[in-house]
């Protein structure tokens, strides 16, 4: 009986070398073949590893030759693996590039592009600190939504607390939300820290513009002024110091600083704001050409613009002492567009009510005057316009409830007393009409005569 050798196991009547030489020989490897093997090494690894005899020898050469497949298959595959790891490292890497500096480039991006490319960056998971926050703060400035914007702040700020735009525009959301003093707070805060010209003039823009909403007009106008030191062309800047003057009732300088930013930028559509403000004063002093002149250049910079057709109307209906239908046609014309534009406005509702009342189209006025007051049920105008429009239709106990209620909130309203008085003249209360009426005629002496050519007399 032929013993076994450690090591070895029996193959037929040949004994085959230790498991350990089998498989260095025969396993398709790199390791393998990677060896450089002397001739003489060679020939006994074959000998050792395939039977003897002319068998043995077709045996070796056939098992060398498959062993040489496999591991130029196992090479080829390796290759291919490694060539398309090193492609995908590469082309990610490329494609992560491209989206960040798509995400912060300062060129004219849709909104829909920049912000798609910022999210892929944030989400790779490679940036960290500043150029994280400032992937953030970029797509914060993307977002239609004040709400997703803020959270877009403020993990840009959670990664880079100074990162003095986030900041800024972070602020300018606490403006737009009526969190004034939030918005102080910050803007304050950033301009303790370094900044460029460009923005520390709109960290100041912006805190007046918080300032103004506080009824802190002062401070607004101080603000405004640093701006307009820093950049003496910016417009927007002149525009807002003249809102701040406005609420100090300071009409002459708030209508120079509107003429000094149209002065600057007379053809952009931002311009259409101090054009439109710019009329209103004009309008308000009784100047109505200029007013009109202002406005339609408003309406041309800004056709959306539905308090500029709301104020143009005002200034038709209102240039002529004498009622005149045409005017007052033009005014109708206007109100419909801006309610075309925004429906929900209560004013323009109400204005169109009196419009349509006193151009004898009372039934359509009612309806404008229920949505207004729909839509603001303590609307002093359009209580007064009902009670107008009931006037009109002879419906006088309709018309002296709402007399009532228009008096409880303007009690000086010289329309609403003499309205009131003559329908309580034509309930025979003499009395009480004519207390009306001379408390009317105290405030305007002419409202008789007024009331007369719209058909109540």
């Amino acid at each position: 009986m032929i013993q076994r050798r450690h090591g070895a196991r029996r193959t037929g009547k040949f004994v085959s070398a230790p498991r350990t030489s089998v498989r260095k020989a025969t396993h398709c490897t790199p390791a393998f073949f990677s060896r450089r093997l002397s001739p003489a090494a060679f020939s006994k690894l074959r000998h050792t590893a395939t039977p003897k005899g002319p068998f043995g020898d077709a045996m070796s050469r056939w098992s060398l030759w498959c062993a040489a497949i496999c591991a130029t298959l196992t090479y080829v595959r390796a290759a291919r693996w490694l060539l398309s790891g090193i492609l995908l490292f590469v082309f990610s890497d490329l494609v992560l590039a491209d989206d960040k500096a798509t995400c912060l480039s300062k060129a004219e991006i849709k909104d829909e592009v920049r912000s798609t490319a910022c999210t892929r960056a944030i989400d790779a998971g490679r940036y960290r600190g500043g150029q994280l926050s400032e992937l953030y703060h970029s797509r914060g400035g993307t977002q239609k939504d004040d709400s997703a914007a803020m959270l877009d702040y403020d993990l840009a700020l959670r990664f880079d607390p100074k990162n003095v735009s986030a900041l800024i525009d972070r602020a300018a959301v606490y403006t737009r939300r009526r969190e004034y003093n939030r918005a102080v707070q910050e803007l304050t805060f950033a301009l303790s820290l370094p900044l460029s010209e460009y923005g520390r003039k709109v960290a100041h823009q912006w805190r007046g513009r918080a300032h103004r909403g506080n009824g802190d007009y002062d401070r607004a106008i101080a603000d405004h002024t640093q701006a307009i030191r820093i950049d003496p062309k910016y417009a927007n800047a002149f525009v807002a110091r003249a809102l701040a003057w406005e609420g100090k009732k300071d009409i002459d300088r708030a209508a120079a600083d509107y003429s000094e930013a149209i002065r600057l930028e007379p053809g952009l559509a931002a311009t259409a704001t101090a054009y439109h403000n710019r009329g209103v004063i004009w309008l308000n002093k009784k100047d109505y050409d200029r007013a009109i002149a202002d406005l339609r250049e408003a309406i041309r910079l800004d056709p959306k613009f539905a308090n500029a057709y709301h104020s143009r109307a005002i200034a038709y209906a209102t240039r002529k002492a004498q009622f005149d239908r045409a005017d007052w046609s033009l005014a109708l014309d206007d109100l419909s567009e801006a309610l075309r534009i925004n429906p929900q406005s209560a004013g323009a509702l109400s204005d169109r009510c009196e419009v349509r009342a006193k151009l004898s189209q009372v039934q359509e006025a009612l309806s404008d005057c229920v949505g207004s007051l729909a839509l603001r049920p303590s609307h002093a105008d359009a209580l007064k316009n009902r009670g107008f429009v009931h006037l009109r239709l002879g419906e006088l106990d309709s018309a002296i409830s709402n007399y009532d209620d228009a008096l409880k909130l303007r009690p000086k309203d010289a329309e609403a007393l003499y309205g009131r008085g003559f329908a309580r003249h034509k309930k025979a209360d003499a009395a009480g009409g004519d207390a009306d009426i001379a408390a009317a005629k105290a405030i305007q002496a002419d409202i008789a005569e007024e009331f007369a050519r719209y058909g109540v007399k």
